[in-house]
């Protein structure tokens, strides 16, 4: 079942890649869905607060959702564009590493950065209901996007040999695993919380 719903996140991620924000929406569903069930789990003290539950549930999604719609265009490349790029939204936070590190590692920086960013309001939702070991792993799958970024690039250059002007803005690979691999943690959260 993990690996089918890592399929169904990768699939919509790409999606989103390619189509633009209605998928965004949609992605973000499954965050909602694992914040709702841990405030509700049986053991739970958010049980007596019915409208906490929901106002954390609404919570973690919004926070997924505008992690999500935050750009990361100019951090696809993984270092191996010259040309000049516009600057991202979140830029501003790790501006100050720029010419003190690789541009390789500078983009999987952002990478991780926008990933963290999807997952990082669930997780504190999951983590406030009582269930740091979940919180964790599912952070962990915003943390990814650097990596799944790391082997999309692999995969294209050394066995599809497409060079970067070749692929344009689309990582097909990338987009396609950070999807597979934020929806692998929801589901892996799902799992420690039974």
């Amino acid at each position: 079942m993990i690996l089918l719903f890592s399929i169904i996140g990768g699939v919509i991620s790409r999606m989103d890649g390619k189509d633009g924000n209605p998928w965004n929406f949609l992605f973000c569903l499954p965050y909602a869905g694992i914040a709702f069930y841990a405030l509700t789990l049986p053991d739970s003290a958010f049980l007596q607060f019915p409208w906490l539950v929901w106002l954390f549930t609404a919570f973690a999604y919004v926070g997924a959702v505008a992690g999500k719609v935050t750009s990361h265009g100019g951090w696809i490349d993984m270092g191996t564009w010259t040309k000049e790029r516009r600057e991202m939204k979140l830029e501003f936070l790790i501006k100050w590493l720029r010419g003190k590190i690789n541009e390789y590692w500078y983009d999987y920086i952002g990478n991780v950065l926008t990933g963290v960013l999807v997952s990082l309001l669930c997780s504190i939702v999951v983590l406030v209901a009582g269930h740091t070991s979940a919180a964790l792993v599912l952070l962990a799958g915003g943390l990814a996007k650097g990596t799944a970024y790391q082997i999309g690039w692999a995969v294209q250059k050394s066995i599809l040999h497409k060079m970067p002007e070749e692929i344009d803005e689309q990582t097909e690979i990338a987009e396609f695993l950070t999807g597979a691999f934020s929806y692998a943690s929801i589901y892996a959260t799902f799992i420690i919380l039974n």
